[in-house]
């Protein structure tokens, strides 16, 4: 998710939930290969597994962004085929090639073509704008998957490229869970995950049931502290760190980095924590404070309960 997993959130995550795999925002191919490649696919080693996300209209400098990703150690490059955003829109990238296999066929071969150890994927939406039918879906994932990918990361909602803006569209249309799990019965040899509209650990144990696994989003963008339930419930690993302690844990992991102006990047994942707690407003005002201006740790961790998740 632009602007919220970036390396500090996925520290934080990866301490609530060792065996989830973690994405990377989005990043244009060409900030990569002709930009600042160190820093935007640079991570801490305590975050992997991590798969890194991609937005790319060219196979070219596709080919180089996945090669580049292989060295860096990610263990799964992600081709962002959902994307609403206007900015995607107007680049023709994300949502707005999901209507074009043409380009997109390319950009498959172009991964398959150089990535020797790990895989490709393709996070998308069941639907664009008035291609809805379960013939345009079932058609493009036979096509992509002839060319390669075996993974399909499904948001279950028609994606719209104009009429509403892109956190619209994550409510409207309506879910349509089934259509994914119809999918996945057609397509049993590929691995099908589920993403979109999931709140619940009961929806995550019964989507486990009819796909290969359900990715969260927004859900862990509101509510860190869920993926401890995931951690708990679905790998049967019960992680019973105090909130201080997990704080002490993330801090010790992180240092600032060069390209970061101000320590808001470094409090910014703390504020999903603050919404389990009653008090809230007051931890998000502290967390707020502490990113403008130096505070003893001591001091900051004594606005947390002390008590187990």
């Amino acid at each position: 998710m632009l602007r919220v997993t970036d390396s500090h959130f996925r520290r934080l995550a990866r301490i609530l939930s060792p065996n989830s795999l973690l994405y990377t925002e989005m990043i244009p191919v060409q900030a990569v290969t002709k930009g600042k490649k160190n820093n935007l696919l640079s991570y801490h080693p305590s975050e992997k597994p991590l798969a890194v996300q991609f937005a790319a209209n060219e196979p070219q400098s596709f080919a180089q962004a996945c090669l580049l990703a292989e060295d860096c150690g990610f263990e799964e490059v992600n081709l962002n085929l959902g994307c609403p955003a206007t900015s995607a829109v107007k680049g023709c990238f994300g949502l707005s090639l999901m209507k074009n296999l043409d380009q997109v066929l390319p950009l498959v071969a172009a991964a398959q073509g150089v990535l020797k150890k790990i895989p490709f994927s393709i996070k998308t939406r069941i639907g664009v704008d008035d291609c809805t039918t379960d013939d345009f879906l079932w058609n493009f994932v036979e096509k992509t998957s002839q060319a390669g990918c075996q993974k399909f990361i499904l948001h279950a909602r028609v994606g719209l490229t104009k009429g509403l803006n892109p956190k619209k569209n994550r409510q409207i249309p309506p879910l349509d869970w089934n259509k994914v799990f119809l999918l996945k019965k057609s397509f049993p040899q590929l691995e099908i995950i589920m993403n979109g509209g999931i709140t619940k650990i009961e929806e995550c144990k019964e989507l486990l049931l009819h796909t290969d696994g359900v990715m969260l989003g927004r859900k862990i963008e509101k509510d860190l502290f869920f993926l401890n339930q995931v951690e708990e419930t679905i790998f049967q690993n019960p992680i019973n760190f105090s909130l201080p302690e997990i704080l002490e844990i993330y801090f010790s992991q992180n240092e600032i980095f060069a390209y970061r102006k101000s320590n808001y990047w470094l409090f910014r994942p703390l504020l999903s924590l603050a919404q389990k707690f009653s008090y809230s407003k007051n931890l998000r005002q502290e967390i707020l404070q502490a990113a403008k201006k130096p505070m003893e740790l001591e001091k900051f961790l004594s606005f947390w309960p002390k008590e187990k998740n």
